[in-house]
């Protein structure tokens, strides 16, 4: 067998771990997500307080605070991280 052609074997056996490994993650990120997705109905219910009727689309469950005094006050709106609303957020 000739140099090159052993460079060309190695190369493509290179590319197809990689490409194996890639798959791999892609399926375990896909069953995470359908996993999670399961466990969450009831998730959000301990840690809101309302829900928002979405004008176009579907309804948002919020936590919201309202100051105990009149007045004129400021207002915290805050995005929750990529993964969700959690208890420590």
């Amino acid at each position: 067998m000739s140099p090159g052609r052993k460079a060309l074997r190695i190369i493509a056996r290179v590319l197809g771990a990689l490409v194996g490994v890639v798959l791999l993650a892609v399926l375990i990120l896909a069953v995470t997500i359908a996993l999670d997705g399961r466990g969450s109905s009831t998730r959000l219910d301990s840690v809101t307080n309302t829900t928002i009727p979405g004008a176009a689309g579907p309804d948002v469950k919020a936590y919201v605070v309202t100051p105990a005094t009149p007045g004129p006050h400021p207002v915290v709106i805050m995005v929750h991280e990529f993964w969700g609303l959690s208890p420590d957020i």
